[in-house]
C-alpha cells in the first residue's frame, strides 16, 4: 500500500495514521498491518520431538485419566478385604502387594488419585487467590504496605 495525500475529496480513516501536513492535504501512512497469526501447532510439533516431554505428557495424561475413571487401570476393589492373603508380597494378581487387612495397595494408589487431585487443585487455587489479592493490595496502596507484603 502506498502513502496516499488526503485532500478535500478523501477523508482520513480510522485506519489512516496521518504522519504530516503537506500543500493540499495530509499525508496519511498505510495502516500498520496486523500481526501475523501465531503458530502455536509448529511449537506443539517441536515439543513432540523431545522425549522426555512426550513421556511426561502422557504421564500427566494418565494420572488425569486415573484421577477420573479409576476403574480403566484396575479392576480390583480398593475396599474389600481378604483375611487369608493380607500381608502379600508383589505379584501378577496384586502389583504392589496387599496390606494388612488383604486390601490390594495398586488399587488403592489408583483411587486414591482423585483425592490427591482435588486436594492438589484446592491448594493452587488458594495460593493464587491469596497471592493475587495481597500482589492487587501491595500494588494499588503501595508504601509501607508494599514492603510489608514484598
Amino acid at each position: 500500500m502506498s502513502i496516499d495525500t488526503i485532500t478535500d475529496e478523501r477523508t482520513a480513516t480510522a485506519d489512516d495514521i496521518l504522519i504530516g501536513e503537506v500543500p493540499g492535504g495530509f499525508v496519511a501512512a498505510p495502516a500498520p498491518a496486523a500481526p501475523g497469526p501465531t503458530r502455536p501447532t509448529a511449537a506443539w510439533i517441536r515439543q513432540a520431538r523431545r522425549p522426555g516431554f512426550v513421556i511426561s505428557a502422557l504421564l500427566l495424561v494418565a494420572v488425569i485419566l486415573a484421577g477420573f475413571w479409576p476403574a480403566l487401570f484396575t479392576g480390583l476393589d480398593p475396599y474389600t478385604t481378604d483375611v487369608v492373603g493380607k500381608l502379600q508380597a508383589p505379584s501378577l494378581g496384586h502389583p504392589l502387594g496387599t496390606d494388612n487387612l488383604g486390601r490390594d495397595q495398586y488399587a488403592r494408589l489408583v483411587y486414591g488419585t482423585a483425592n490427591t487431585l482435588i486436594a492438589s487443585l484446592l491448594a493452587v487455587v488458594i495460593g493464587l487467590t491469596v497471592s493475587a489479592f495481597l500482589g492487587i493490595l501491595a500494588g494499588y496502596l503501595g508504601g509501607w504496605v508494599d514492603e510489608v507484603i514484598g
